[in-house]
């Protein structure tokens, strides 16, 4: 019940008790120090029997000894240490020793507690009866970190929740004359996890112990088309993780590996952009360079169609392929008539896009110029943009 009610006020902030006064407790854990007084008897050598108060310098006089160091001691301690002097002496000397009265001895308390301070503590007091005369905790008990600093050089780490928990444990020990308990606020890290390259919305996000690679990019919103799947992976300070998106696109493909990588607080999710592109100019609703992922196969309608399709103006009879052998670098030019391809229906899937390949389609009533190929070119290339290989 005693630390029921003490629990009761540390989590309340309740006044606490001041009290100077000896209590009826075991004197087991009281420390001895100045202006405490002794009444020691010695049993069958009543000369000896005698009050004495401790001095200044912790010590007292007693006959047939002379000085007793008695500050730190317990009372259990200094009865057995006079004994053993007075057996030197005297035949069977039983020393008991009563704390008639006891000195403020004091501790102090700073930190996150209602009210910092010094205060007055007494036989048997522990951590949480010093905690609750500082009025309790200032901020949530889990939040709370404990030290106890004594004799200016020994410094204990306490489990303050377990001491709340457990109050007869060791993470709520005696508090002795002259202690100093600081209570800090543990500095909780709200983990995250960083994601960069072609996601729509790159950024940092919050995770927690359970976060997985598909979590991570759902936050950000998804790669985008320029993404590189099949290259994508988690950088972890000096390591690098693999990670195959590419099966989020392909249901007959395990998902494991995407699924069950949990990240950690610091890690990176790196989207590349893909290498491999073709491109697709002329009179089309959005000329541009469209990404080629690995494995995939572009017809040359799927690219017209990746383009928005074709103006009212567009020729497509006259529409022109361009392709750079990878091995030879030789350039092959393929005049397309799209026009009739896409009447017949019949090979036009057979004409397949490959990477760093050129999709041209001209305009109606307009001579063939090169420069309208060229020109296009030389400005992505100009900003950096590499179509062949």
């Amino acid at each position: 019940m005693k630390y029921l009610a003490l629990l009761l006020i540390i989590l309340c902030a309740s006044p606490a008790r001041s009290e100077n006064a000896p209590t009826p407790q075991s004197e087991n854990s009281y420390r001895l120090g100045s202006g405490d007084v002794l009444e020691i008897t010695v049993e069958n050598h009543d000369d000896l029997n005698r009050v004495v108060t401790v001095d200044p310098d912790g010590a007292f006089s007693f006959p047939s000894i002379g000085t007793i160091a008695a500050k730190g001691l317990t009372i259990k301690q200094l009865e057995s240490q006079i004994q053993s002097n007075l057996n030197r002496t005297f035949n069977n000397a039983t020393v008991l020793i009563n704390l008639k009265e006891m000195k403020a001895h004091t501790a102090r308390v700073i930190g996150s507690v209602q009210s910092p301070g010094t205060y007055p503590i007494h036989k048997d007091e522990r951590l949480l009866d010093l905690l609750a005369s500082a009025g309790g905790l200032a901020i949530p008990f889990q939040d709370a970190k404990s030290s106890l600093i004594r004799d200016q050089n020994q410094i204990v780490h306490l489990d303050l929740p377990q001491a709340i928990s457990k109050p007869a444990s060791v993470n709520n020990p005696p508090i002795h004359d002259g202690d100093l308990l600081i209570i800090e606020k543990i500095e909780r890290i709200n983990p995250t996890a960083n994601v960069i390259g072609q996601a729509v919305r790159a950024g940092s996000y919050p995770i927690n112990g359970s976060t997985t690679v598909t979590d991570l990019l759902a936050e950000a919103g998804g790669a985008t088309p320029l993404a590189s799947l099949s290259e994508t992976y988690i950088q972890r300070g000096h390591e690098k993780f693999h990670i195959d998106l590419e099966p989020l696109l392909q249901p007959d493909r395990s998902l494991a590996p995407i699924t069950t990588f949990t990240l950690k607080n610091g890690d990176t999710l790196v989207l590349p952009e893909v290498k491999a592109k073709y491109l697709v100019i002329g009179m089309v609703v959005h000329p541009a360079a469209y990404p080629l992922h690995s494995k995939q196969t572009v017809t040359v309608l799927e690219a017209l169609a990746s383009a928005g399709g074709h103006l009212p103006d567009a020729d497509l009879s006259r529409s022109f392929l361009l392709h750079k052998d990878s091995a030879t670098n030789a350039m092959t030019v393929n005049r397309l008539n799209l026009d009739r391809l896409l009447r017949d229906g019949k090979n036009i899937n057979r004409i397949v896009i490959s990477a760093g390949d050129t999709l041209y389609i001209p305009a109606k009533g307009r001579p063939f110029d090169w420069q309208n190929i060229y020109g296009p070119l030389s400005s992505l290339a100009f900003m950096g943009l590499r179509l062949f290989y």
